[in-house]
């Protein structure tokens, strides 16, 4: 079977949140075209907010221009980026995630859920496989 493809449809992750046991399913195509349209909008959303401080304390022109350069760059492969990292795009997956098996699940729930430490841990991985599927995807 072909890397990416198994990677993509690998056995669900198993997590337990309050005495709920909960399958973080592997993304499919679709949400992997959602994440990366979620994560492409937060970074830009994080570049106009960073643009507009710089403009508020006189910043050169070059150095926004900089920051909006690194912003378009970073959404060519958005899910390889250090936004991955920042916790609104780490729900998101979560989100993405949970809902292929609990359509119903809350942002509020999964919001709480990544308090816990454990259940970090499995999202933190499952956000490792998303970045090495997409590192496949783009290297090939």
């Amino acid at each position: 079977m072909d890397p990416i493809l198994e990677k993509l449809t690998a056995a669900p992750k198993i997590l337990v949140f309050k005495g709920v046991t909960y399958e973080l399913a592997p993304l499919g195509l679709r949400e992997l075209a959602q994440a990366r349209a979620f994560v492409k909008r937060y970074i830009l959303e994080q570049a106009q907010k960073d643009a507009a401080l710089m403009l508020k304390v006189d910043a050169p022109a070059e150095h926004i221009r900089i920051l909006w350069d690194e912003a378009t760059k970073a959404c060519k492969h958005p899910l390889e980026t250090d936004f991955m990292q920042d916790p609104e795009p780490a729900v998101e997956l979560a989100r993405l995630s949970l809902c292929r098996k609990h359509p119903n699940i809350t942002q509020e729930l999964i919001t709480e859920m990544l308090e816990d430490p454990t259940v970090q841990a499995v999202i933190f991985q499952a956000a490792k496989t998303l970045n090495e599927v997409e590192g496949a995807l783009k290297n090939g």
